[in-house]
């Protein structure tokens, strides 16, 4: 636990004055995000593939509402989003109801939300 305090005490003044020397906005983005995906690293890799995966289903579907904006892919998205939200917040109270299948209820009833999925 000190390790990691240590560690984001001395990573976010240094990111901050990263952040500060770049102009572009896009690239100030860029570092935002793979800093965060660093950070959930830092707490439990697999999350990273589901934060990836997140990020690239919302930036496929954003650059197609900016071509052809749509009700139905606006839908779409919200819903994706709402549908992995819901499955890290309500799969762990149905970790007793999933024990006899394949999944091992320790792992269900441990899952973690990811707190950048929920922003």
């Amino acid at each position: 636990m000190g390790n990691k305090l240590l560690l984001c005490a001395t990573a976010l003044p240094a990111l901050r004055l990263l952040w500060r020397s770049l102009r572009s906005g896009k690239q100030k983005q860029l570092l935002l995000l793979l800093a965060g995906y660093l950070f959930y690293a830092g707490w439990q890799t697999w999350l990273v593939s589901v934060l990836i995966f997140s990020s690239l289903m919302n930036y496929i579907l954003g650059r197609y509402l900016r071509r052809r904006p749509s009700a139905r892919h606006l839908w779409l998205g919200l819903s994706f989003n709402l549908a992995l939200l819901a499955l890290f917040k309500y799969l762990p109270s149905f970790g007793w109801f999933l024990s006899p299948c394949s999944l091992s209820s320790a792992s269900v009833t441990h899952l973690v939300l990811p707190v950048g999925m929920s922003f």
